[in-house]
């Protein structure tokens, strides 16, 4: 059988990929040539990864050598190994073990790979080293066990173990502490190959506060592996690493064993488990010797509290006979001896009438370990006394069941309860006849309930033993419930701040609503702490005081808000006062408060003071004669005086007399009424001598007119006052009734402006229609609302009105016909300008060289003069246009900046004639919807009246600039600037600037059309045109502002 790799793979494919083992192939210097699925998930690489390591790389270390020397074995004796173990490292760090061996394969029969097969068995060896520990743990539990067996006392003990845990974990030094939780110190009881500098240290140790505090846990071993973290100068004194085994005994800390190594150390995580399970041993142990010893002081202590006990304490066999009694008690208080009673029956000295109690109560006693019974018992002399014994079974050291029993003398509290029945049988008669509800609550049960407590809350009485404390609660106010259950728990904790008395509110048993009053006091009831609870109905008593609170607050609202000063006054006192009194009289309410009696007189005049303090003492003594409403002078804090009206009547306050005082500060009304009768007199004397007629009308009728008003009517103020509308409508002239009545019904109405003016025509008495201009105004006459009207005559004003109105008429006229002179004359001097000017156009371009010099000057001379007659001529046209609004634009896309450059350069001949210097700053293209035409005109005025306004050698610049909603044009000069009134005439019709006679080195010449015509040019455009000049010959600039929409 060939036994190439290649025939292997191909005859157990199946084998190598499905297997549960681990198989790979290595060539013969360790490298990884195949491995099969298991492999793979195993080691957590991929498959690729493994193929690319060399076996060495996977397996630790420690066993790299044993494998090779298993494969040189392999090769030499040419068969398949033995198993053997090898621990691999997966890719995540983990470690598992692989019982494999290898088959060696060959290839022209020379071996050349290696064949490996093997099995994880990494839990049996996990389970092992477990089971290898708990062997090791075991046996040093053990060995504290013996040692707690062998040791005759807690410190014996406790030597030992130290000894042993030292062998454990390989120190050699340490010692062993004991803990006293009185002191919280550490106590050192023993001690081995400690320095004693060291032991000097920490002897006696308080580990509640320090370094011990901070570093030890009572509850676990402590490891520390350099001490002198927390301990300068250890290591000098032997100390390098620490372990600290904390001792317990019945949960609490007892000491512990401290142990230490002056070399480094490291402990691993099962010798701390180790310490830890010899911890809880050692702690059984110690707690074993604990129990001995409070066994041994616990018979002491019995036998000393027994014979001295103000009990009877007795010790019965399971036949209850006696075996012990405190003897001295039992003479002293029954008469007998041990004697007497040791290894008699205990039921003999049970009174025959309760030998049947007792009985029951040892049969339970045995059943449950624990009785109760109350019975007489006979004394030596015959007599017998009431008493109650507990009882309690145990066993003794042999294990036999004993009963141990206290017997206590209870005669004197059989006849407290004798007399408390009869006391009780007394309080339930007494309660039961109670016009008050009583309860007890005891352990939140109500256990006793009278009549009267159930009627109050709509209950039986058997109804109410069935409702629990919760349910009680139930029945309050939600608003009231949270303040009586606080009251409660407090009593029930015995605070010192619970209220015995207090009110709420609560539900009847048919919902309706109930006040109570309620008064709580502990009381002993059938042996216990109890609440005795007394009940009052104070519903109607609440409502009254609800109504009567309301009541108060609606007065108290009332006279806070109100602007009266309010104040009850009783026996010159003043009981109570609103906040209006300080306010109106300048004191303080403090400083009122302290009045003596009758001391508020100083607030009254001295002239009325008198006569109100008898007022007061009348209506206090009841008497009919009083005065209860007048006025008096007041004296204020700051000694200012004021008017008051005082409104008084008796009422009950506080069962006895009072005066109800309201009084409003009248000053302002006094004044007031002083000022109107200074007013009427100054108005009268204003009306009689006023040259207007001056009327008061009040619900369409005449109350008062003036002297003037008669002169302007014609008729006397006697006649005019007693007119009827018939009358006053026959005055008014006839166009003008309709409207004169209508004013009047307005102001009947009192519908009438505060303030109007109406021009109407009356016919005086001598028949003369005069034109009247009213000027009315509302006023409070006598109390009520009537309108002031002043009429003043106006016939000669609106005479000289219509005389300016036909004037206005005939000016209009005469504008008209100047402006259709204008256009006509202007068309007409068109037509022989216009020849006038092609004839000297052709005298210059086709005649001139048959012109004399002399010919030529005049005709040069005639052709400015034509084309200065045109521009005026077109000019004189175009404002005729626009007058007429008949001014056409034709507006176009154009390229602003050709039309600026061309206008300047047709310009050129001017300004080259004046010496002037031209510089245009524009950008090569700026587009915008205008006419061409009219926008050269704009520009031509702009730049000629610049040159011609700029003396010579001056310099005009031009540019534009684009904004983002606008473009301005600028045409900037030098010349002679205008003047603040110059500018303010300057875009104005005609409005031609004169410069004769001011020796300025311009051209003067122009008719002060151009720059007005340019404006309305621009304004069409729907653009702006504006002028900047710093004033004379500081130059001027013209701003052209056209809008991009």
């Amino acid at each position: 059988m060939d036994n190439s790799v290649l025939e292997i793979k191909i005859q157990y494919s199946d084998l190598f990929e499905y297997s549960l083992d681990f198989i790979f192939i290595i060539d013969l210097t360790g490298n990884i040539l195949d491995v099969n699925n298991v492999a793979v998930e195993t080691l957590g690489y991929s498959k690729k990864e493994i193929l690319s390591k060399n076996i060495t790389e996977i397996i630790i270390e420690e066993v790299v050598n044993p494998i090779k020397n298993t494969s040189k074995e392999l090769l030499d004796i040419g068969r398949i190994s033995k198993y053997n173990i090898y621990v691999l490292e997966k890719k995540d760090g983990e470690r598992i073990y692989l019982e494999s061996h290898g088959i060696p394969l060959r290839e022209n029969g020379e071996i050349n790979t290696i064949l490996g097969i093997g099995h994880d068995i990494t839990e049996m060896k996990k389970t092992e080293q477990v089971l290898k520990e708990q062997r090791e743990e075991f046996y040093w539990l053990n060995t504290i066990i013996t040692l707690g067996n062998e040791s005759t006392s807690l410190q014996e003990f406790l030597i030992k173990s130290f000894d042993q845990v030292l062998d454990i974990v390989g120190f050699d030094r340490g010692g062993v502490y004991l803990y006293n939780p009185g002191t919280h110190h550490h106590i050192l009881v023993h001690h081995k190959n400690v320095h004693p500098d060291f032991i000097a240290a920490v002897e006696d140790v308080n580990i509640s506060e320090g370094i011990f505090n901070k570093i030890f846990d009572k509850d676990k071993p402590f490891y520390i592996e350099d001490f002198s973290e927390f301990m300068k100068g250890s290591k000098e004194l032997g100390v390098y690493s620490a372990v600290i085994i904390p001792l317990h005994s019945k949960d609490q800390y007892v000491g512990s064993l401290n142990i230490g190594s002056p070399v480094h150390q490291v402990l691993s995580q099962n010798e701390l488990e180790l310490l830890v399970a010899i911890g809880k041993q050692m702690e059984i142990i110690i707690q074993k010797f604990e129990s001995e010893k409070l066994l041994k002081e616990s018979e002491e202590n019995y036998r000393l509290i027994s014979e001295n006990a103000n009990d009877l304490i007795s010790v019965f066999n399971d036949k209850f006979n006696f075996e012990y009694i405190n003897e001295n008690l039992h003479k002293n208080l029954m008469g007998y001896s041990n004697n007497d009673l040791i290894g008699k029956n205990g039921i003999i000295l049970i009174h025959p009438d309760d030998q049947k109690i007792v009985l029951q109560a040892l049969k339970k006693l045995i059943a449950t370990g624990e009785g109760l019974a109350v019975a007489r018992i006979r004394h030596k002399n015959g007599s017998y006394i009431w008493t109650e014994t507990k009882g309690k079974t145990f066993q003794d050291t042999e294990g036999k069941q004993k009963i141990l029993m206290v017997t206590r003398d209870i005669t004197e509290r059989k006849l407290a309860e004798q007399n408390l029945k009869e006391s009780e049988e007394k309080f339930r008669t007494l309660t039961d006849q109670s016009l008050m509800g009583i309860g007890i609550l005891q352990d939140e049960i109500l256990k006793y309930v009278n009549n009267r407590l159930a009627n109050i809350l709509g209950f039986t009485k058997e109804e109410m033993k069935e409702i629990n404390f919760q349910q009680f609660l139930e029945m309050i106010h939600p608003d009231d419930r949270q303040k009586v259950k606080k009251q409660v728990q407090r009593r029930k904790d015995r605070t010192r701040d619970t209220i015995t008395f207090y009110q709420f509110r609560a539900f009847k048993k048919a919902e309706e609503l109930v006040w109570v009053e309620v008064y709580s006091k502990i009381i002993n009831y059938e042996g216990k702490r109890a609440s005795l609870l007394t009940f009052l109905d104070i519903t109607d008593k609440k409502i009254a005081e609800i109504e009567l609170k309301e009541s108060e607050e609606k007065f108290r609202a009332i006279t806070e808000q109100s602007f009266m000063s309010i104040m009850v006054i009783q026996d010159g006192v003043l009981k109570y006062f609103n906040e209006r009194l300080p306010k109106s009289i300048g004191y303080s309410s403090e400083e009122i408060k302290k009045w003596v009696p009758n001391e508020f007189a100083k607030v009254i005049h001295p002239d009325y003071r008198d006569f109100v303090l008898k007022q007061a003492k009348k209506k206090q003594a009841g008497e009919v004669d009083v005065v209860n409403n007048y006025i008096y002078r007041s004296i204020r804090k700051d000694g200012t005086f004021g008017w008051v009206e005082n409104f008084s009547k008796s009422i009950n306050y506080g069962g006895r007399s009072a005066d109800l005082v309201m009084s409003i500060d009248i000053t302002d009304k006094i004044e007031a009424e002083q000022k109107l009768k200074e007013s009427e007199e100054k108005f009268r004397n204003i009306a009689e001598q006023s040259f207007m007629g001056i009327t008061i009308i009040q619900n369409g009728q005449l109350k008062y007119m003036n002297k003037a008003m008669s002169v302007i009517s014609g008729y006397s103020g006697d006649e005019m006052l007693n007119w009827s509308e018939r009358e006053i409508s026959e005055w008014i002239y006839p166009e003008d009734l309709e409207t004169v009545l209508n004013r009047l019904q307005t102001n009947i109405e009192g519908n009438m402006s505060q303030f109007s003016s109406k021009t109407f025509r009356i016919i005086n008495r001598n028949g003369k229609v005069r034109w009247l201009e009213d000027y009315t105004t509302r006023i409070l006459y006598e109390g009520k609302p009537a309108n002031l009207i002043s009429i003043v005559d106006i016939t000669d004003k609106k005479e000289a009105e219509e005389l300016i109105i036909e004037e206005n008429k005939r000016l209009l006229e005469l504008n008209d016909l100047r402006r259709d002179l204008i256009t006509r004359v202007s068309h007409e001097l068109k037509t022989p300008i216009t020849s006038i000017y092609g004839a000297i156009q052709i005298l210059l371009k086709i005649h001139i060289k048959e012109l004399s010099t002399e010919m030529l000057k005049y005709v040069e001379m005639g052709h400015r003069g034509c084309l200065r007659l045109k521009e005026l001529v077109d000019n004189l046209l175009d404002v005729s246009r626009l007058d007429a609004k008949k001014f056409q634009l034709e507006l176009q896309k154009e390229n602003l900046v050709e039309i600026i450059i061309d206008c300047a350069n047709d310009m050129k001949y001017l300004s080259s004639n004046r010496q002037l210097i031209m510089d245009l700053d524009l950008p090569s293209e700026s587009y915008l919807n205008i006419d061409k035409l009219r926008f050269r005109q704009v520009l031509t005025n702009i730049i000629s009246n610049a040159i011609k306004n700029t003396p010579k050698e001056g310099k005009i610049s031009i540019n534009l600039a684009k904004k983002e909603d606008y473009i301005d044009i600028q045409i900037k000069d030098t010349g002679v600037g205008f003047t603040v009134k110059e500018k303010e005439k300057l875009f104005e019709k005609f409005g031609k600037i004169e410069r004769y006679g001011m020796d300025l080195d311009v051209d003067i010449e122009g008719s002060g059309l151009g720059l007005f015509i340019s404006k309305e040019i621009i304004e069409l455009h729907g653009g702006q045109i504006f002028v900047e000049s710093e004033g004379r010959n500081k130059g001027s600039t013209f701003t052209i502002r056209l809008f991009k929409k």
